[in-house]
Order: C-alpha cells, then sequence, then structure tokens
C-alpha cells in the first residue's frame, strides 16, 4: 500500500508544474490537449498489461438510471459551485439537490456492494478519515496558487513549483508509512501521520502577503510527510477489514471516498470565499 499511494503523488509532482509551464508559455486551453497523449498510453498499457475480462455488454436500463443519477449529482455540485463564485453562498444551496440522487442510487441494487461493505465493522471509520484527509488535501490546493498569485503576485510557473512541496512530502513518506505500518502497527501509523498532517495545515492557516515562498513550501512539505505516512496504513485498514468478496468494492469505495474529498474541499473553500466577498 505504501508503494502504490507514492504513484499518485508522483503524479501530482509533475501535474502542477508542468501545468503552470504549459499555462504561461501556450495558454489555458493547452492543459486539456495535454491528458489526450497520457490517456492514450495509460489505454494501451491497460490492453497490454491487464487479463482479459467479460466480453462488452450492450448497457441495460439499470446502467442508465445509475448514469443519470451519479451524474446528475456531480452536475448540481458543479453548478452549485460555478454560480457560488461568481453570485453568491446562497447558490450553494443547489448543491442539495445531489442528496436525493445519491439517495436514490443507494436504494438500487447495483449499490449493495457498498451498501454491504460500509455496514461491515471496521469500515466505516477508514473511509471518513479518507474523505476528510482528502477534503484538507482539496481545500489547500484550491486556496494555496490563488495566495500564491493574487497575495504574492507570482506567476502560475511559481505557483505549480511551490505546491509540489506537498505531493513531494507525500511520495517521499509514503513507503515510510508503508514500513512502519508493517512493523508498528496500522492504526499507531495513521494516527501519527494524521497528527502530522494537521500541524503542517495549520501552520498554513496564518497566511499573509508578509510571508515568501520559502513559508509555503515548507509548510506544505510537512503536511505532505503526514499525509503520506497517513494514506498506506488507513488503505491498508480498509482492506484488511474488507470481506474477500468485496476487495474490489473496496478498492473503488476508497477512490470514492478520497475523491468525494477533493470535491467538497473546493465547495466548503467557495463557499466560505463568496461568503467573504459577498
Amino acid at each position: 500500500m505504501g508503494l502504490i499511494t507514492t504513484l499518485g503523488p508522483l503524479g501530482l509532482i509533475t501535474g502542477p508544474a508542468l501545468g503552470g509551464v504549459v499555462i504561461d508559455e501556450l495558454g489555458w486551453p493547452w492543459v486539456f490537449f495535454v491528458n489526450a497523449p497520457v490517456s492514450i498510453l495509460v489505454m494501451t498499457v491497460g490492453l497490454r498489461m491487464l487479463p482479459p475480462g467479460a466480453p462488452l455488454r450492450a448497457p441495460d436500463r439499470t446502467w442508465f438510471a445509475e448514469s443519470v443519477l451519479l451524474s446528475g449529482a456531480v452536475a448540481a455540485l458543479l453548478l452549485a459551485l460555478t454560480f457560488t463564485a461568481s453570485e453568491g453562498p446562497e447558490w450553494m444551496m443547489l448543491a442539495l439537490a445531489a442528496v436525493p440522487l445519491l439517495l436514490l442510487w443507494l436504494r438500487m441494487p447495483i449499490s449493495r456492494a457498498v451498501r454491504d461493505l460500509l455496514r461491515t465493522r471496521g469500515e466505516a471509520g477508514p473511509h471518513a478519515a479518507l474523505v476528510l484527509a482528502a477534503t484538507a488535501f482539496g481545500t489547500v490546493f484550491f486556496i494555496v496558487p490563488y495566495f500564491i498569485q493574487r497575495e504574492l503576485g507570482e506567476s502560475l510557473s511559481a505557483a505549480g513549483i511551490t505546491i509540489l512541496a506537498f505531493p513531494a512530502g507525500m511520495a517521499l513518506m509514503g513507503p515510510v508509512g508503508g514500513f512502519l505500518g508493517d512493523w508498528w502497527g496500522t492504526r499507531r501509523t495513521a494516527v501519527l501521520g494524521a497528527a502530522l498532517f494537521t500541524v503542517g495545515l495549520t501552520l498554513l492557516v496564518p497566511m499573509d502577503d508578509s510571508w515568501d515562498l520559502s513559508d509555503l513550501v515548507w509548510r506544505l512539505f510537512l503536511a505532505g510527510c503526514g499525509n503520506g505516512l497517513f494514506n498506506a496504513p488507513n488503505m491498508a485498514t480498509a482492506m484488511t477489514h474488507a470481506p474477500p468478496s468485496l476487495l474490489a468494492t473496496t478498492g473503488a469505495s476508497t477512490s470514492l471516498a478520497r475523491t468525494m474529498g477533493f470535491a467538497l474541499g473546493p465547495a466548503l473553500a467557495t463557499l466560505a470565499w463568496s461568503a467573504l466577498l459577498h
């Protein structure tokens, strides 16, 4: 798990720096074109390396219903964020439209595996911890670039390079978290990582224009180290408690928990920002 949770930060290390350079030199539309060769490479590797599964089948009504419900929930959240940033915090109420859509999805037979997993003893805690950590992570990556550009007057490239300190700490401590989890215990290692992560984030709170980039770098690096220590043992705990028949569902649900946190972080930051502006 330590090695697996290190691969994601390696992508985060290259992404912001490359994105800042691309925007500064070529313009923001080119950021979307970067995804094309990466996607082609990933699909090629998948076709060559992954074992063949069952033949593809045409989607049925259940698939379409699930797509409509989940896409509608995501659309409600994105529209709420968009209008909140421009029109005011009252537009965040639009996000509530996602709640009944998600509840309807949870009542569908296709979501039974997820429901069974979350009812399993020892699974709710790691999933909740992932959501909370990813929410904090998403908030940092949403706010810090704005601070660097608007308050410190630095370029997008400088912002991208600066926030690399966070995933660099994650990549460095990811394998360490896995090793400590095996040797010292996953629970204690996860708690240590969460504590270090919290300290790093707390030190970021009093951001002001008297800081320079170095003040941000070491705080982001400290928080990233804590997150790296936390991820592997927390993921290992979730996989250990999962029933053998739900291991694949556990991998998907932990990814979903992290994605939910990444969405919640910018949502909360946008709401707070909009409230201050309006």
